[in-house]
Order: C-alpha cells, then structure tokens, then sequence
C-alpha cells in the first residue's frame, strides 16, 4: 500500500498537467497573449537536434495541431510523448537587430535560471544557441520557442 500510494500521486500530477496543456495551433494564433507567459504543451517529439558543444536539445514538439520548438536541457527521444511547461518567446522573422539581442537575453536567463550554465558563461553560451538557431530556423517565420522548464 504505502508503494502504491507514491504512484498514484505521480500519476494524478501528470494526467493534470495533460489535462491542462494549450493546443499549440491556439498559441501560434494568438502568440501576443502567450508571449513571455509560462505555458503547458503535450505532444509527440518530432525532430530532435543536439546544440552543439552544449547539452541542450532543440525539438519540434507536434500536438496535432501545429508544431513548436522548444530548448531544453532534457534528453529527450524522437517520437516521445511529452508534456512540457516553460515561456514562449516568438521569433517571427529572421533572427536579426534587437530581435536578435532580445532572444539572446531571454535564452541567457532561461540558461541561468536552469542552471545550466553561471550567470558570466550565460550570454557567450546564449550566442551559441542563437548561432544554431539560426541555423536550424532559417526562415522562421511564424516560429515560437518554448524555453522548458520542466518536462513531464
């Protein structure tokens, strides 16, 4: 009994927080209201892409209904079923001027907050990520990250 108790608490948090998961097509239409608010995704891990020199993992997350990318520091697998929470930042365009400055000041603090890095290594690790996002999001248009904070 006292094993079975654990479980189901487990369980009851985790059909909760599916429970409570935006469908991404209903945050890429109204990204304004989702932006830099901490949301809650369930899908199935589409793509997977290491970042170089680092241990964080950008994936294409699908809920059937759009897709999203999300940076995170969880190994993940491709066509794992996940639930994830963290901020939404749009990207929108090409990844350049202060959109640039400001997507790189959002990902040092995602990296320090994580601790995944100190606050003086976060904004030289921060230009890496961005470097590689660039490259794996060319033409991000339309485009909205998902800075992880807990994977479910």
């Amino acid at each position: 009994m006292k094993r079975i108790v654990p479980l189901l608490m487990v369980f009851s948090i985790l059909v909760l927080a599916g429970a409570c998961a935006t469908n991404i097509s209903t945050i890429k239409q109204n990204p304004v209201q989702y932006a830099n608010r901490t949301v809650t995704i369930s899908g199935t891990v589409t793509k997977v892409h290491l970042v170089p020199n680092s241990r964080l993992n950008l994936l294409a997350v699908y809920d059937e209904t759009d897709t999203i990318v999300v940076l995170t520091d969880e190994e993940v697998k491709k066509n794992q079923d996940v639930t994830v929470s963290g901020e939404i930042v749009a990207i929108g365009g090409r990844i350049t001027g202060q959109r640039a400055t400001y997507l790189q000041r959002k990902i040092a603090d995602f990296l320090v907050a994580n601790k995944i890095t100190t606050q003086r290594r976060s904004l030289p690790t921060s230009k890496m990520v961005l470097a590689y996002l660039r490259n794996v999001l060319p033409k991000a248009r339309n485009t909205l990250l998902l800075l992880e904070s807990t994977v479910y």
